[in-house]
């Protein structure tokens, strides 16, 4: 925990001073931190784990951190950020230069809004693109679920998955018959789409299609591939790598930013755990949140990598409680691999979520996230 030095904690003894239960984070909530960045805007207050002002309080600005177990009442602790150099190293590092954290923004992708203060968003789709009339037909269903939900919608689909485990697996169509595809869907069902790219010289020709590139977890510390990506100034979503800490992925943000591209979304996917096995550690949401909005990938967080030798295999049972719980923690959008037919999915068959139970997921998680905007 960041805590500045000669910081205390608040004891029952001061709970008139800050009231009692939520009463101070939702009162906090709704007032506006500073930007830290010249003429930056569209900054948002962020709850639990973030950063406010409390002009009444005098703190400005101030962590908010729910300590329930060290205090005698629910409340949430009061912490005054210190003047720089007085932090300890973790925080250093969390802030990276800055006075306070940076609140998450809203990034625009085609005519949606991704972001703090906004609906909750669902990147979905197929794996991989496995024929132009499955893509189309499973992109439609999906957005006359999302629409009946009111939840914004973008379309994932792959057109090469340049990283299957066997030589033998289907990597799709590529760059050219997929991008055309991708624009079909686009064109005939005015879905904004998303795919990711593996090499720079696939950044321009993506650009012109996509509303969004993502780039895989596995590249994202490839400094030529972010680079590529940012100057189509189409917006990107960087997948977190397995191997690397929430606070890591601000620079790879970074070298995105530098090319003027301030679209940037952060999905976090699951952290190596030895051999063959992910683990989520919740925190990253709100860690990441400081840099850029945040994505929950629901379905990779339950990938087993490269268990069975040739592919991987995963424990999609699970995903429906890993969704409910990243929404409840706090991400502005979840990603969901979805399939009609998971069994004979041509990719990642082992953790796509089937299609005919979406609606009821997608259902619960927007009430968790309408009961945790409240």
């Amino acid at each position: 925990m960041c805590l500045a030095r000669g910081a205390q904690r608040h004891s029952p003894e001061m709970a008139p001073a800050i009231s009692q239960g939520r009463q101070p984070l939702e009162r906090m909530a709704g007032q506006t931190s500073p930007s830290p960045r010249q003429g930056a805007k569209d900054y948002r207050p962020y709850r639990a784990g973030g950063l406010t002002t409390n002009q009444d309080q005098g703190l400005t600005p101030l962590a908010t951190i729910l300590r329930p177990e060290t205090h005698g009442f629910e409340s949430v602790g009061l912490l005054r950020i210190a003047p720089r150099g007085t932090l300890d190293t973790y925080c250093d590092r969390l802030r990276a230069g800055r006075d306070f954290i940076e609140m998450s923004k809203v990034v625009a992708i085609a005519d949606l809004a991704i972001g703090a203060g906004q609906p909750l968003g669902l990147i979905a789709g197929p794996c991989v693109i496995e024929s132009r009339d499955h893509t189309l037909r499973l992109a439609g269903a999906i957005a006359r679920t999302c629409r009946s939900l009111d939840m914004p919608f973008v379309f994932k689909a792959s057109f090469d998955k340049a990283n299957r485990s066997s030589i033998d697996s289907f990597r799709g169509p590529g760059l050219s018959a997929g991008l055309a595809i991708l624009a079909e869907v686009k064109r005939e069902l005015g879905i904004p789409v998303l795919s990711d790219i593996h090499e720079p010289n696939q950044a321009e020709p993506a650009g012109r299609v996509l509303d969004c590139i993502q780039i895989p977890a596995f590249l994202s510390r490839q400094t030529d591939l972010l680079l590529a990506a940012g100057r189509t100034q189409v917006p990107v979503n960087i997948k977190k790598g397995q191997h690397m800490s929430p606070e890591q992925m601000e620079t790879a943000a970074k070298k995105v930013r530098s090319t003027g591209n301030d679209s940037i979304l952060l999905t976090e996917r699951g952290t190596f755990f030895g051999y063959n096995h992910l683990v989520n550690d919740l925190t990253a949401l709100p860690r990441m949140r400081a840099f850029a909005p945040v994505v929950f990938d629901a379905t990779h967080s339950c990938q087993l990598p490269g268990i069975a030798g040739h592919q991987s295999g995963g424990r999609p049972e699970f995903v429906p409680m890993m969704a409910r719980a990243a929404v409840a923690v706090g991400c502005d959008a979840l990603f969901v691999e979805v399939h009609d037919d998971p069994e004979n999915a041509k990719s990642d068959a082992a953790t796509v979520f089937p299609l005919d139970q979406l609606a009821g997921l997608l259902e619960t998680c927007r009430r968790i996230a309408d009961a945790v905007e409240t």
